[in-house]
């Protein structure tokens, strides 16, 4: 994994140095630009192929939940029946199914493994290209903080968190029908996915402090009466796999220490962007594009996790919290597009904003290990 991270810094660098030089005329010209632009994508693509291939090539004892997963797939290729597997969402047990189909039953799993790396990272590349004014940035934190690594043990939700992010492509172009298609995709490989519904309006919702103070009242009256609603709402929808999180005691727990340090860590994030909104606002009358939108679906994974650690439910509404958290792929680079390029202060949080993304991913591993995948990246380091 070391090699993956250092071919990112080094891309990420590619990007620095236009970013800071190109309005210096001295070093700056137009051959200088097209040799850039060949390098950019010719790195760009090997960055990809690596993190498909460093996802895919991995093996069941790679993540907390893939022997699940082998299990699953072993049943399904055994009478290439999709119904034959676990109670998975249709579209992943069709992805199975194929692959089981077309490389047998020996090699199938690892191609499943591979076309599922394909998807997240084709996805994520597909959204931050249409959403993000610094590419670059926005897949290091993808890698570094945003999911890249929780794909491994919690791969189908892995594969819709990347689906949703091409919806809100389309949401921000106002196209309703294609979010709509995007979601409904989305939770036919994780049927969890359909709580994004809703994010289509936060465009469209006015910006209000008041709102975001509504929205934790009701987080709060929620976490009194979530069992009550939520045996409602999977009777209504049949989302019988998740109601053994409800009608019995399996992943009730305290909040971990780790876990109270992310809520305190989320809710700095959040607060340093909402002053950051007030300020910015304050001093041009306006935002920077698409700010608001990603900075409220950022808000909701704050609201998942104040319930998840009010209701003691982190195995239901701690997976929650990623539905959401992965927009701070796209408002890092959203903030640091709107400052003054040619200020140091602009170059010092480019660089720490890389520093720690590399921070949390070093912790993450070899501290808690919280996706299972230590052993996996020091073997390949």
């Amino acid at each position: 994994m070391i090699y993956v991270c250092i071919a990112l810094i080094t891309y990420m660098l590619y990007d620095l140095d236009r970013l800071f030089f190109k309005q210096r005329e001295k070093f700056y010209s137009l051959k200088r630009e097209k040799r850039y632009l060949t390098d950019y994508f010719k790195f760009s693509y090997l960055a990809l192929s690596i993190l498909i291939l460093f996802a895919g090539l991995r093996t069941s004892s790679v993540g907390y939940d893939m022997l699940n997963y082998e299990n699953n797939f072993q049943l399904i290729a055994d009478r290439l029946d999709a119904n034959n597997g676990h109670n998975f969402e249709i579209f992943f047990q069709l992805l199975n199914l194929i692959c089981a189909f077309i490389f047998g039953k020996k090699l199938g799993f690892n191609m499943m493994l591979l076309f599922s790396a394909a998807i997240i990272v084709l996805c994520v590349n597909f959204a931050t290209r249409k959403m993000s004014p610094n590419v670059p940035m926005s897949i290091y934190l993808f890698v570094t903080v945003g999911g890249y690594l929780r794909s491994f043990d919690q791969m189908r939700q892995g594969i819709a968190i990347a689906i949703l992010m091409c919806a809100v492509a389309s949401a921000i172009k106002k196209k309703p029908f294609q979010y709509l298609m995007f979601v409904l995709c989305a939770t036919l490989f994780h049927k969890a996915a359909i709580i994004f519904l809703p994010v289509y309006f936060f465009d469209k919702i006015k910006f209000r402090y008041i709102n975001y103070i509504a929205i934790l009242v009701l987080a709060f009256l929620f976490s009194m009466f979530y069992v009550e609603i939520l045996k409602f709402f999977c009777a209504l929808t049949r989302f019988d796999y998740y109601e053994k999180y409800i009608v019995t005691k399996f992943g009730v727990q305290d909040l971990t220490l780790i876990g109270k340090f992310e809520i305190i860590a989320d809710l700095f994030i959040l607060l340093f962007f909402l002053i950051y909104r007030y300020l910015f606002k304050k001093k041009f009358d306006k935002i920077p594009q698409n700010y608001d939108m990603f900075l409220n679906i950022f808000f909701m994974s704050f609201i998942f996790y104040i319930v998840s650690a009010i209701t003691k439910t982190q195995l239901l509404f701690g997976r929650l919290i990623y539905y959401f958290f992965w927009a701070l792929i796209f408002i890092v680079p959203i903030f640091l597009n709107s400052l003054d390029r040619n200020k140091k202060t602009t170059r010092i949080l480019y660089i720490s904003c890389l520093i720690v993304g590399m921070l949390y991913l070093i912790l993450s591993i070899y501290m808690i290990d919280a996706n299972g995948v230590a052993n996996y990246i020091s073997t390949l380091s």
